[in-house]
């Protein structure tokens, strides 16, 4: 039996660290302001904000496999009641509506 050991997978044209592939890990995450501005993120290339200023439509950087992914969102603010909605799964974007 032989093992690969590698560190980054490749297509030629785009390169991505292994964790982004591995079963178990997060596939993204981000941390972002009410302004839209990301704070931390992995795999998550831009958030978007409507004109109601409350639906924020999230870009992935590599697009997941399919649209059946789990997202959890929470918000930590005193200004809202914690109510967080997250809709539109497609394999490139999902929408947080607070």
């Amino acid at each position: 039996m032989s093992t690969l050991v590698v560190s980054n997978i490749s297509d030629g044209t785009t390169t991505i660290d292994i964790t982004s592939t591995s079963k178990g890990g997060a596939k993204a995450y981000i941390r972002a302001d009410n302004g839209g501005s990301i704070l931390d993120s992995y795999n998550i290339s831009a958030v978007t904000i409507n004109s109601n200023g409350n639906l924020y439509t999230c870009t992935f950087t590599n697009p997941m496999p399919n649209n059946q992914y789990l997202v959890v969102a929470t918000v930590n603010t005193t200004e809202l009641d914690g109510t967080v909605f997250v809709r539109n799964f497609t394999v490139n974007s999902f929408d947080v509506v607070v």
